[in-house]
């Protein structure tokens, strides 16, 4: 067909309606794009513009009715990535184009008719009022008794949107809906569905649906639902997904789209789905215009442009089959001070798109919604690992410096009050965490039996001084190391801790809890282990927070009986992303794996061997606490190993792991990397632990209060506290590196042990 002559109209113009308006051109269209903004993008791209406010659907039709006076008749009008679905069909529907009708579109866009509609139909949904003030949103709050969702009817990218778990939330959380809503009164809350979500596109013509795509979405930053990223394909089963078909199908019905477009998010479990919506348009955050055709071929924007001029669609047939995976940039909060992106990112293997918003100088705040990102990539590869694999490396490359002018005195105070109304009886937050109060607490947060282990791992770093050497040149410091692939700005990494419901007190969610770890270290520049949780069901959530978090992690498996099951959960990890895996060789005397009647077993070097060539990663060996371990260890294959009491939860009577470390490091030598894990609480502490002999230290506990208390933002604090005092310590003693501090023995003074 020939469109020579034809104009087309691209409701927005923006970054993610640009595929749309060079998917026009390419067919030989006059384009015309509409945006509010004198300066938007894809007017470069455009053939012609008009300025609109592309959410007000009348002050829309009456610029285009002009432009039509004066230019010509339009053939064609849509939109994508943008809430104007509205917009698109009353002008369609003016001058009798293709499209849906502006009721359903208007269904499509207030998700108070949209549940309504939904709700007529049959279509599952999660439970749900509308309501106008805060007495109504209380009073069905208290009705439902559940966590619930609160957003605005009149708005998408999860702006305006947050999770409640209390009625103090609710008041705030209503609030920010009310702003987000478009000076409309009416405010959804609506229980909160805890299960996979998806994301799909589909084409409509004449009433005949086409499903183009389905990804899993990656949703992040409660209390708020920040979308950083996507996979396309999903990896759920076929049957799950042939049943998310069915139900969007459903909903795209009740509303009534009939000509056009249409996304869903949908929740999936087991056992039920549920709509949480559908909008009248092709899906944004890259799928429908990068993802999708990158994974598939298929151009998906220009059968949008045909199936808007009234097209019949052909059978939409893949010329490849690969994975495309979408993944944000979100910096932590601060003012962005430098930017460092290698010249040929573009060239980088599976690579397919970069683009980074963040300039120096920019304030950067925790995000509340799908705007608040600073740049996103791409990577399109044959399997889903490789995609993976190809983000995480490409964005290790990329060095982005934030100077984080926050108060950590205060976030650190704010986390240990809230930790303590939390924690209640499991944990008091002492002022010095050494172990005393919660002795025997097990399950909880104590060292086993007497609590000795612990109590005496604490006291004894106490008791070790360091020699100050305040007359020296002035330096400049470096705490960074390498570790695990990475540069870690520090020599410390968060010890792998689970159990939020059995160890704290149900506190936190398990998914929460890795997360505060995973990104909370992240966001300091270095990295969390994260565990193996004795319930067996609560692993993928692990799995789930390392993916969030660009595999930035490290997988220690307890020493379950079966070795298969152990290769599993590797396997899932590493799938994830993860760098590096490893095993808990002392996690055989855990009191919380018995109770569970989780069988564990000590392992022999052959097992170990085993388990070490699964994948080609470091391979960790945790626990160790004598130089027979240690060296059996080495022999197995471990190119890490920790030196570890496992916090005095084994048993009350070994030695302590600060004592075994200069034996361990003598025995072993530079054939493995050490890290020690043990009551270590300063930065005066990790000094202690590198001059005798350790290149890196893990911290638990402390950090496991504060992911409790303040997640994420409670942890970077803590841990940037540290790497303050670890920066302080070297000055004093003019050391500059952590490998200069390695060598110097001379400033460690122990009385008791005065060979050292």
């Amino acid at each position: 067909m020939s469109y020579s002559g034809k104009q087309f109209i691209v409701i927005g113009a923006g970054e993610l309606q640009i595929p749309l308006i060079k998917a026009a051109k390419t067919l030989g269209l006059k384009v015309i794009a509409t945006d509010q903004n004198p300066a938007a993008l894809g007017f470069e791209f455009s053939d012609d513009f008009i300025i609109a406010d592309t959410m007000n659907a009348q002050e829309s039709l009456e610029k285009v009715q002009k432009y039509v006076a004066l230019k010509g008749d339009i053939h064609g009008v849509a939109t994508a990535g943008t809430d104007a679905s509205y917009t698109v069909a009353t002008i369609a529907h003016h001058f009798d184009l293709p499209g849906h009708h502006p009721d359903a579109a208007l269904n499509a866009s207030d998700k108070a008719l949209m549940r309504k509609a939904f709700e007529k139909a049959g279509v599952p949904i999660p439970l749900y009022k509308k309501v106008t003030n805060l007495e109504e949103a209380l009073s069905f709050f208290e009705e439902l008794n559940h966590i619930c969702v609160v957003k605005p009817t009149r708005n998408m990218g999860a702006r305006g949107v947050s999770l409640v778990k209390s009625i103090e939330e609710l008041t705030s959380a209503f609030t920010l809906a009310q702003e987000n809503n478009r000076d409309f009164p009416e405010i959804l809350i609506e229980e909160f569905i805890d299960a996979h979500e998806l994301s799909i596109d589909a084409l409509i013509n004449n009433g005949t649906i086409t499903i183009t795509g389905i990804g899993d979405r990656i949703i992040e930053y409660p209390p708020y639902f920040v979308e950083t990223g996507h996979i396309l394909p999903s990896n759920l089963d076929n049957e799950w997904l042939e049943r998310a078909i069915l139900t969007f199908k459903d909903g795209i019905k009740a509303l009534g789209l009939s000509h056009g477009a249409a996304k869903a998010d949908l929740k999936i479990s087991k056992n039920q789905t549920w709509v949480i919506e559908i909008a009248a348009r092709l899906s944004g955050g890259f799928m429908s215009s990068h993802t999708f055709p990158f994974a598939t071929g298929i151009p998906l924007h220009e059968y949008m442009v045909k199936t808007a001029l009234g097209e019949n669609l052909p059978e939409l047939s893949p010329t490849k089959n690969f994975t495309s995976i979408e993944r944000a940039i979100i910096l932590p909060p601060g003012k962005v001070t430098n930017i460092s992106v290698p010249d040929n990112i573009l060239e980088q293997k599976y690579i397919s798109h970069f683009s980074v918003k963040a300039q120096v100088g920019d304030l950067v705040h925790c995000p509340k919604n799908n705007l608040d990102k600073q740049g996103n990539i791409i990577a399109t590869a044959p399997t889903r690992e490789l995609a993976l694999r190809a983000i995480n490396e490409t964005l290790a490359t990329i060095k982005i410096e934030v100077e984080d002018t926050r108060n950590y005195a205060t976030i650190i105070q704010n986390s240990e009050k809230q930790a303590r109304i939390l924690l209640k009886s499991v944990c008091v937050v002492c002022k010095a965490c050494d172990g005393v109060w919660c002795r025997g607490q097990i399950p909880g947060v104590g060292g086993v039996g007497t609590g000795e282990a612990f109590i005496q791992a604490y006291n004894r770093f106490k008791h070790i001084k360091i020699m100050p050497n305040y007359i020296h040149e002035n330096i400049t410091v470096d705490t960074s190391i390498e570790m695990f692939g990475r540069q870690l700005s520090m020599p410390v990494l968060v010890a792998p801790i689970g159990g939020g419901k059995i160890n704290y007190n149900d506190a936190i969610t398990e998914l929460d809890l890795q997360r505060a770890f995973i990104k909370g270290a992240k966001h300091a520049g270095t990295m969390a282990l994260t565990p193996d949780p004795a319930s067996p069901e609560l692993f993928p959530h692990v799995a789930q927070a390392i993916l969030e978090n660009f595999g930035h992690s490290v997988i220690i498996c307890k020493p379950r009986k079966d070795l298969d099951f152990i290769k599993s959960r590797f396997q899932l990890a590493i799938e994830a992303g993860a760098l590096g895996f490893g095993t808990d060789i002392d996690g055989i005397g855990l009191k919380t794996f018995s109770n569970l009647g989780q069988a564990t077993t000590p392992k022999t070097i052959s097992e170990l061997k085993d388990l070490a060539q699964a994948h080609d990663l470091p391979f960790v060996v945790k626990g160790v606490l004598s130089v027979g371990d240690a060296l059996k260890a080495v022999e197995a294959g471990a190119t890490h190993i920790i030196v570890s009491s496992h916090g005095g939860r084994i048993g009350d009577s070994f030695p302590l792991p600060i004592d075994m470390l200069p034996h361990i490091k003598k025995a072993v030598g530079n054939k493995v990397i050490i890290l020690i894990d043990g009551a270590i609480r300063s930065g005066s502490d990790v000094i202690k632990a590198i001059i005798l002999g350790a290149d890196a230290v893990l911290i638990g506990r402390p950090v496991a209060t504060h992911a409790v208390g303040g997640g994420y933002e409670a942890v970077t604090a803590y841990l940037n506290t540290i790497k303050g005092q670890i920066h302080t310590q070297m000055t004093l003693l003019g050391v500059s590196s952590i490998k200069e501090l390695q060598e110097r023995k001379d400033i460690i003074f122990d009385p008791q042990n005065p060979q050292l």
